[in-house]
């Protein structure tokens, strides 16, 4: 297990040689990107984005289970 937060697991991804195989969870990606580049340099808005997407997600899936149980 990693204790790297999700902005330096970005800027390895961000930067990684092309040749690299090195990933990151789909979720840390798709939070990054809906930031304007400029914003992707800020420490605190990246780990802020992750943690709200991880979060919404979590809420979608709770929903979805809620809806898949019988009544």
């Amino acid at each position: 297990m990693t204790n790297k937060d999700a902005f330096h697991l970005w800027w390895a991804w961000a930067e990684k040689p092309p040749h690299s195989t090195l990933t990151i969870p789909a979720e840390i990606h798709e939070a990054v990107m809906a930031h304007p580049p400029n914003e992707r340099h800020d420490r605190a808005k990246v780990n802020e984005a992750v943690r709200e997407g991880l979060r919404s997600r979590r809420n979608c899936d709770v929903i979805a289970i809620k809806h898949l149980r019988p009544p």
